[in-house]
């Protein structure tokens, strides 16, 4: 495995634009322990004289480090920068140095943000770029659904009950959370569709995932015809995306029946 050093392309900064420092904390946990499931057997973990369930237990102390005594800024550093130093120490051919490796070679993904796209649409150019100006989510990081997917999630069987439509649409959210997609602490999905369909992907994902649908605006454009009339039609334009708030808020006292 090859030697690396913390540079400014896979360093974590706690000041990003766009995702807070508990976040990144959050993303950088989830990408290490995930790391470490990957390439760490069940069998090391339970043996007291394998090296690499030394070092994962190692890694996993690392991460609990600090959580009372330094802020999330310091952690971030911390942990980063003991891994540095353990991998930096270790043997270039040895099981610490590449388990702390490929733990610092994961840590590129904690800063890319992604958005996963749940629609019976694509995104328009309007919408992928707001993605980047406002959310931080390039275009290389949006992820759509597979074919058999968009067509299982664009046929809601109308005539199905609440629970037949949560059965439905369970192979979307199995795919989500996928290891294969791999969704962090503040990554997103764009969602929208049939409404109990798209609340019950909702549901079914971490909470640290936020959903957001689209807004649009409706502009009519007319236009006279040779003939004399009038041909209108409807443009709807990109807006922005909003945040989908889990659980909804309610603004206004429900009145309490007294029946």
């Amino acid at each position: 495995m090859s030697t690396s050093t913390l540079t400014s392309s896979n360093a974590i900064s706690a000041t990003h634009p766009f995702l807070s420092a508990s976040v990144l904390l959050d993303r950088t946990e989830q990408t290490i322990n995930r790391t470490l499931s990957q390439i760490v057997a069940v069998d090391d973990l339970e043996s007291e004289s394998s090296l690499a369930g030394s070092v994962f237990w190692r890694i996993k102390d690392l991460l609990d480090e600090g959580r009372d005594t330094m802020t999330e800024q310091e952690r971030l550093c911390h942990i980063q920068s003991t891994l540095q130093a353990w991998a930096t120490s270790a043997m270039p051919d040895s099981i610490a140095h590449q388990v702390c490796q490929a733990c610092l070679n994961s840590l590129v993904t904690v800063t890319r943000r992604k958005a996963l796209v749940i629609l019976n649409h694509p995104l328009s150019q309007e919408q992928v770029e707001d993605l980047d100006k406002a959310w931080g989510v390039s275009f290389d990081a949006i992820i759509t659904l597979p074919s058999e997917l968009k067509s299982l999630w664009a046929n809601i069987p109308p005539e199905a009950d609440d629970i037949q439509v949560c059965m439905h649409v369970q192979p979307v959210i199995n795919w989500a959370r996928s290891r294969d997609i791999g969704l962090l602490s503040g990554d997103m999905i764009i969602i929208g569709g049939e409404l109990v369909a798209t609340l019950a992907v909702i549901a079914g994902m971490d909470k640290d995932i936020l959903p957001v649908c689209a807004t649009t605006r409706r502009e009519s454009v007319e236009k006279t015809m040779p003939d004399g009339s009038v041909q209108k039609t409807n443009v709807f334009r990109h807006v922005r995306f909003r945040q989908i708030p889990i659980p909804i808020p309610i603004p206004i006292p429900i009145p309490v029946s007294t029946r």
